[in-house]
């Protein structure tokens, strides 16, 4: 199954996927961390970005008028924190340059947990680095669970669905403009879903964002 699945997202155009991401002592460490961290509720409604910074060029896409909507949970005590940016963050760094050996700098990852009723509606993520990552944590994940991370082409007429693989890695040359969302975790999904999700940038700074040298 993972070498059908590493196989189809390989040939979207900017995508690269990479199975077993993480090591399994550092899976474990991972599962830990996830353990003790403490999560936020985000929501967030954004009226105007379907007609500038998430605006596409057919309205199966997006639509002006319309109203970007996300809805999740975000680890946010310091402790996480801290081991996503002095742990994590150098490890994907490294494999990311693989891939795209001029990065220079890397965002911390942001650590998101999905639960039921969480989504993100379609939107694009080139404005915040020249590469992007999602790494999918969780045990026993079913497709009908919902939380599927789908990319869209730019004519609105072809989807890949990617199916959350525990410890699957997703790399994205943001320059491609990769139209995704997330559709919404079922009410009777009986697991959480985690993601590591951030950029990486050829820049030497970044004004929108933390960077850290990798």
């Amino acid at each position: 199954m993972i070498g059908d699945l590493e196989k189809n997202i390989n040939q979207w155009p900017g995508l690269e996927a990479r199975k077993d991401f993480f090591s399994e002592d550092v899976l474990e460490k991972i599962r830990l961390q996830i353990g003790k961290a403490k999560f936020d509720k985000v929501y967030q409604e954004r009226d105007a970005h379907y007609s500038h910074v998430f605006k596409s060029i057919n309205n199966r896409i997006s639509e002006e008028g319309e109203t970007y909507i996300s809805n999740y949970y975000q680890a946010v005590d310091k402790e996480t924190l801290k081991f996503l940016e002095n742990s994590l963050a150098p490890i994907i760094g490294r494999k990311i340059k693989r891939t795209m050996p001029n990065i220079k700098n890397i965002m911390p990852p942001q650590l998101m947990r999905f639960s039921p009723g969480s989504f993100l509606r379609m939107h694009v993520d080139d404005y915040a680095g020249e590469a992007g990552y999602t790494i999918f944590i969780n045990s026993g994940w079913k497709w009908d669970y919902g939380g599927i991370l789908s990319f869209v082409n730019k004519n609105g007429d072809t989807a890949l669905p990617i199916f959350p693989e525990n410890n699957l890695g997703i790399i994205r040359d943001e320059s491609m403009k990769s139209f995704h969302f997330v559709n919404q975790q079922a009410s009777y999904s009986n697991s959480h879903q985690y993601l590591f999700v951030g950029w990486a940038s050829d820049k030497i700074s970044h004004s929108k964002f933390k960077y850290i040298s990798i």
